[in-house]
């Protein structure tokens, strides 16, 4: 893991932006970029410029300030959760960011087509298209992520360190946690997280290599993707533009529940059979199932939480988790 600050060309020279450029690209490093007065502007000439998630096109920022608002793929981002719950996490970042509004985003926040937009930064009447706060992309066998000012920090406004704890260190974990997939030594077979809600896109990566350790090119291969052992898709490996030995497949409409996915071919059967790997290359993961208008009356507000709770005779208390360890509820 690498976090680039506000650094200038100075201090940040051409020979070390060729070997973090070589590391994020061809090792599968994680890059985390905080943008500055001068990152990412100085950069976009640079050997760095292919890494940002953002164009490199300025943009006229509105003197209101912004308010940040998650997207629908952040919502259930790890990341993104700083709150024991969604709906919850979702109002932490509203509340915050109207309390204190974005005055110094960078300018450079417009997300390439390639970027996932975790957070976006609204203006209100005066945006004139989306710009993102976090947002991340793939670049090689790595990934890249940008937040687009330095206000992490306003997590701390009245709730002290909590939420802002939580953020950074779900933000490391889930940045690190991407290299954790199923596969041998040779084969590797990951996905960006283990549970999906529903209708989400679930990208899949695949990587190959030799025994040796040099990337597998031109290989031709296919995900199996079954649902209580029964086949429901089959989808093709397309190899990713840059990166030798990486090829990726997106899969869409998958069904509520356990998922299993296998990678297979002519190649990962060879890869296995050199490494004597006897094992199938497989991955499991689940998809939340759709959230019916029942569960957002009963959990939505609490008002409607205590009308359940008196139909079935319990009692409806706030939560009580405080201070790292839970305190003694009375029955």
């Amino acid at each position: 893991m690498a976090i680039l600050g506000d650094l200038t060309e100075n201090e940040l020279t051409p020979a070390h932006q060729e070997r973090l450029r070589r590391w994020v690209i061809e090792a599968g490093g994680n890059l985390i970029v905080i943008a500055g007065e001068s990152m990412p502007g100085d950069f976009f000439k640079s050997q760095l410029a292919d890494l940002f998630p953002v164009r490199s096109q300025r943009v006229a920022l509105a003197k209101s300030g912004y308010q940040l608002t998650v997207t629908a793929e952040g919502a259930n981002a790890p990341p993104v959760m700083v709150a024991e719950d969604e709906i919850t996490s979702l109002s932490v970042w509203e509340k915050v960011s109207a309390k204190l509004p974005i005055y110094d985003l960078s300018p450079y926040s417009i997300p390439k087509p390639t970027a996932h937009v975790l957070i976006q930064a609204d203006a209100g009447s005066q945006s004139r298209q989306a710009l993102s706060y976090l947002s991340w992309q793939y670049v090689g066998k790595g990934r890249v992520v940008y937040l687009a000012a330095p206000v992490a920090y306003q997590l701390r406004y009245r709730k002290g360190d909590e939420y802002h704890y939580r953020f950074w260190g779900q933000l490391f974990r889930w940045a690190i946690a991407r290299g954790l997939g199923g596969g041998s030594r040779t084969v590797k077979l990951s996905t960006d997280k283990t549970r999906y809600p529903y209708r989400s896109d679930v990208n899949v990566r695949l990587r190959l290599s030799e025994v040796n350790g040099l990337p597998v090119d031109k290989a031709e291969c296919e995900l199996l993707v079954r649902s209580n052992d029964e086949l429901i898709q089959s989808v093709s490996f397309l190899p990713e533009l840059g990166a030798m030995g990486v090829y990726r497949a997106s899969l869409t409409g998958l069904p509520p529940g356990k998922i299993r996915l296998e990678a297979r071919g002519a190649s990962i059967e060879r890869l296995l059979e050199e490494e004597k790997y006897e094992d199938p290359i497989v991955l499991d993961l689940s998809v939340d199932p759709h959230d019916s208008a029942e569960l957002r009356v009963a959990f939505g507000k609490c008002g409607a939480s205590a009308n359940h709770c008196r139909c079935f005779g319990w009692s409806c208390c706030r939560p009580c988790w405080r201070g790292g360890r839970p305190n003694q509820v009375e029955p």
